[in-house]
């Protein structure tokens, strides 16, 4: 299967169905520097079939057709949340209170596949993930903080990395 046919297409149908079932909430796994297209690891995946040009444009149409349930009548709205991960590492979680997330797509550092999970589920429950697009990787903010700090509505575009968050920028 082609980056296109799963990151696209798949997110696409997977999408179409769960807003025509009333799905509250649509939870997607991305991966972090989506909208960098010029940093070394967009152009390092993106050499694979335009991997992350895909992975963008999956995240697009989940906030599309989320979007558009609200503005339909003849269905039950839904939210999305767009989870985009540091590298993931198959190492033991280091805990919640051991993560630090932002939105803008600037940040760089890993994850714990552990560590994922626990986020994925917990913003499946909290308000303020409701319509966010965030990346977590591993720190020492706090998942309760992060999500305190996120902004609803936001469509996951990359920004300038405010200056205290430099360090949050250069790390591997």
């Amino acid at each position: 299967d082609t980056p296109k046919m799963v990151e696209y297409n798949g997110v696409q149908s997977v999408v179409r169905a769960a807003v025509s079932a009333g799905v509250p909430r649509i939870v997607l796994l991305s991966m972090y520097m989506v909208t960098r297209t010029t940093s070394v690891e967009y152009k390092w995946l993106n050499k694979f079939k335009k991997a992350m040009y895909w992975k963008r444009r999956g995240e697009l149409e989940l906030i599309r057709q989320c979007k558009d349930s609200r503005s339909s009548s003849s269905s039950k709205p839904s939210y999305y949340t767009v989870i985009r991960a540091g590298g993931a590492t198959g190492e033991k979680g280091f805990g919640m209170q051991n993560v630090t997330l932002r939105e803008g797509d600037y940040i760089k550092g890993s994850l714990p596949m552990e560590d994922l999970a626990s986020v994925t589920v917990a913003s499946l429950y909290t308000k303020e993930t409701r319509d966010t697009v965030f990346e977590v990787v591993t720190g020492n903010e706090g998942l309760q903080d992060g999500f305190r700090k996120l902004r609803q509505g936001h469509d996951g575009s990359c920004e300038e990395c405010p200056p205290e968050d430099l360090h949050l920028a250069r790390r591997a």
